[in-house]
């Protein structure tokens, strides 16, 4: 399993460069006009994409095919992608944590006594990217790389379907969304995101056990 995430790291490590040079660019235009939270949305969302171009590196070299010739399973290869997706929304969500906290100081969208509550924030962020990542990977697996990119927007409707759907659930049997009850959901998020991503690793270890390599 180390040996699997390594190789994705040392392989994105080519963008790292220009992931950065993105999230300042990100940092310079979202932080002054809507403020240090949705830009720790935004970049914990843009890192967990990532795991969309470990898959395309795979495929140019023909990685899976020559994994399998190792004692390794397609199981392996699947938690291997979800432990990496796991530290690229780690990364992203502390780098817009901090990037969010300089930049929401400089612009004064920041105050000293808000920063604790943006460090709560990061749990909601991380899980969110952890959310869409997780669904991501499947898709991937089924479509590829490539046309997987293109289904990725399916990533982005289907958890705002879900937090839509619990929404009116919670209208449903009466319980109001007050500023508590919103805390606590969004406090619980992370391990939701666990949940799901459990779930999607599942899902992906079958379609990709279908697949010939």
């Amino acid at each position: 399993m180390k040996s699997l995430v390594l190789k994705d790291l040392f392989n994105i490590a080519h963008n790292a460069k220009s992931m950065a040079i993105i999230l300042l660019l990100f940092a310079a235009i979202f932080i002054p006009s809507s403020g240090a939270e949705g830009y720790l949305f935004i970049s914990a969302i843009l890192c967990s994409m990532m795991i969309v171009t470990t898959f395309a590196f795979d495929d140019a070299c023909k990685w899976p095919r020559y994994a399998l010739t190792m004692p390794l399973s397609k199981r392996d290869l699947v938690r291997g992608k979800f432990a990496v997706l796991a530290i690229f929304c780690t990364v992203g969500t502390v780098l817009g944590l901090l990037l969010g906290a300089v930049g929401g100081l400089l612009a004064r969208k920041v105050s000293l006594e808000a920063l604790p509550s943006l460090c709560f924030l990061a749990l909601p962020a991380w899980g969110f990217a952890m959310l869409l990542g997780s669904l991501s990977i499947p898709l991937v697996f089924r479509f590829g790389s490539e046309r997987g990119r293109i289904l990725l927007i399916l990533s982005f409707l289907v958890p705002a379907g879900l937090f839509l759907g619990a929404h009116r659930l919670l209208l449903l049997l009466g319980i109001e969304l007050t500023g508590q009850v919103v805390l606590a959901l969004l406090g619980v998020l992370p391990l939701f995101a666990l949940l799901f991503g459990l779930l999607m690793e599942q899902v992906s270890v079958r379609v990709f056990s279908h697949q010939e390599v």
